[in-house]
């Protein structure tokens, strides 16, 4: 779901490896060579989009963890602590989905904007109502048009709707029932622009009806 991009996994484990400095797991040294090696494999992602696809990783995830073990050996393994990949996958498809709301809903606004100015610009026009097939009544065209307003407007709500209840960090859930690391989950969160962290793991890590809500 999050594609062939290594940006999400990337900027999740980088925020993870900060919490694991916290909790003592990384020393600060430690930390500084996890983020430039993950900083490393998205520069090298950019100058060539098709280094995921053309890997034999299995998914775009396993490619991070290989990529950041050649360039910081074992210290790769250690990221892992306390993490597992089910809340991993969770959170990045979290982050995924709101950058993709995000991305939506410019679109949708530009589009409004262009209803807008050209319903403006033809206040006076009339057209041919129809209803059944038949011509029913005069309508203005900019009142045709500003119907259409109105539909994606309500599309622009729902796509609001759906990225706040996705703004929730499930990442510390751990692979079912957390972690005994004082990782700081609420900190964590807020490193990642999510509005709050998860309340129940097992839910955290199976939840996808935010991914229904946006289809």
């Amino acid at each position: 779901m999050t594609g062939s991009t290594p940006h999400f996994p990337s900027i999740t484990s980088c925020a993870y490896a900060r919490a694991l400095e916290r909790a003592g797991v990384f020393t600060a040294r430690e930390r500084d060579r996890v983020e430039r090696g993950l900083r490393s494999i998205l520069i090298a992602h950019r100058k060539n989009p098709r280094l995921v696809v053309e890997s034999k990783a299995e998914d775009v995830h396993t490619y991070v963890e290989q990529e950041l073990e050649k360039r910081v050996g074992r210290l790769a393994l250690k990221l892992h602590t306390g993490r597992s990949r089910n809340d991993q996958v969770a959170t990045d498809l979290r982050l995924f989905l709101r950058s993709r709301c995000e991305e939506i809903e410019k679109s949708l606004n530009d589009l409004l904007r262009a209803i807008g100015g050209m319903a403006d610009q033809n206040r006076e026009a009339i057209l041919p109502g129809y209803t059944h097939l038949q011509r029913a009544q005069p309508v203005l065209f900019s009142h045709y048009l500003l119907a259409y307003g109105e539909q994606f407007l309500r599309d622009r709500e729902r796509l609001r709707q759906t990225s706040a209840r996705a703004n929730v960090c499930p990442l510390g859930s751990g692979a079912v029932s957390g972690t005994v690391y004082g990782i700081g989950r609420d900190e964590l969160a807020r490193d990642l622009g999510f509005e709050m962290s998860s309340d129940n793991s097992v839910d955290s890590v199976s939840d996808r009806d935010f991914l229904l809500d946006f289809l």
